[in-house]
């Protein structure tokens, strides 16, 4: 990274609006979004149009295909393909011509090419998932798709879905032999790769925006640090969400007509080797009784693999139960989907290095983009574990308090 400032570039196709050579007070801002939890990316634009450029010029324009460039020529760009979504006039001004702040959402542009359709597959879904891209949104590059593997030829049908609703259900009944107790996930990431995969496989690629870590720099000179962290704040997806998974009977009624059932623990839901749940096991013995999930009516000798999918995915908030939000100078790497490596200091008074529990590998599951023009533009982070290895010193670690 360097010192070169960050600029936006946005453009249309045919080139009704260009702001390819506009200075950055154009656009009092720019947001940039991704998620795991949803399919597309978006963006919201605000433009200073006082003088009614656009406002006078273009009343609405759906459909318009765009593109963006956020960055600058020496790092690169997080470039993107969008579509005109909706517009607003904001913040208008008196005067005998419209103007005022020009609101622009963009959606994704595979979202335009996403339209209810039929198809029927006998194959395992990650096969279907590759031939509706291929043929729906013209992916064919291996470099813009990440697809787990799934286990189980079968039969798949979408009868009138939209592709995100499809690959959506699919991914909750997803499963692949190589990952057995993980969930699945399926989204776009803003940088345009789309991903359809088991948690554990994200978790398990080498795919990090950078190979330094991000850390808490206190310097003075900590602006010139490109891998700082200039914020942070802590999560834990807590009981809430956990409190139905700490122990959990799914039951299935076979079409032999037999009632058939499995008990599961939460610590049984997480990535191998990743550590603790914070959970006492004092307070799963609060639980005598486990919480109930039927599944439906499964062939087990045809439909085992559907039958593993959906049970993994009632896990699928408590695989990842520990999060921490930071701000870190923008990089245009820094996408859903992608891993990152923090370092954050401890006060414990027997180690003088770093925590191992906010400190590590970790998965992007959201990140948001931000310019305008005042700021530096800056990225904020959400990323997740899928438990947390503690501290052999931790006072929680003692064995009167042993975690699950």
């Amino acid at each position: 990274m360097n010192n070169t400032p960050s600029k936006f570039l946005l453009s249309s196709d045919p080139p009704i609006i260009d702001f390819s050579n506009s200075p950055k007070e154009v656009f009092k801002r720019v947001l940039i979004t991704d998620s795991i939890f949803d399919f597309y990316p978006d963006a919201e634009i605000t433009i200073n149009d006082e003088g009614g450029a656009i406002s006078d010029y273009i009343i609405s324009s759906e459909g318009l295909k765009f593109t963006s460039k956020l960055g600058n020529d020496d790092d690169g760009y997080l470039e993107s393909t969008w579509v005109w979504g909706e517009n607003q006039l904001q913040d208008t001004i008196k005067s005998y011509h419209v103007g005022g702040d020009f609101f622009l959402g963009l959606d994704h542009y595979n979202s335009l090419l996403d339209i209810e359709k039929s198809n029927a597959y006998n194959d395992t879904i990650s096969n279907a998932v590759k031939d509706i891209i291929k043929n729906d949104f013209n992916i064919t590059d291996v470099s813009k798709y990440l697809i787990t593997d799934t286990s189980e030829i079968g039969y798949r049908y979408r009868f009138n879905e939209f592709i995100d609703d499809k690959f959506e259900k699919w991914a909750d009944s997803a499963y692949s032999q190589s990952f057995d107790k993980s969930p699945f996930i399926s989204f776009f990431n803003s940088a345009g790769k789309f991903y359809f995969c088991a948690l554990e496989d994200l978790f398990k690629r080498e795919d990090f925006v950078s190979d330094e870590p991000f850390i808490l720099d206190m310097s003075s000179d900590s602006q010139e640090n490109y891998n700082a962290i200039d914020d942070y704040n802590a999560f834990f997806v807590g009981m809430p969400f956990n409190k139905n998974n700490y122990r959990k009977k799914i039951y299935n009624h076979s079409k032999a007509s037999l009632s058939e059932s499995e008990i599961f623990n939460i610590e049984d839901f997480k990535l191998p080797g990743s550590g603790n749940f914070f959970i006492t096991k004092d307070t799963l013995g609060l639980f005598p009784a486990f919480s109930n999930k039927y599944l439906g009516i499964f062939d087990k000798s045809k439909e085992q693999h559907l039958y593993n999918g959906l049970r993994n995915n009632e896990f699928f908030d408590s695989y990842l139960p520990m999060r921490l939000e930071i701000i870190i100078k923008f990089n245009k790497d820094a996408v859903s989907g992608k891993k990152i490596k923090t370092e954050l200091g401890t006060t414990l008074a027997q180690k003088n290095d770093r925590s191992s529990e906010y400190s590590g590998e970790w998965l992007i599951i959201e990140s948001s983009h931000f310019f305008d023009a005042d700021a530096i533009p800056y990225s904020k982070l959400l990323i997740a574990k899928s438990g947390a290895k503690v501290d052999p010193v931790h006072p929680f670690k003692k064995p009167k308090d042993s975690l699950v």
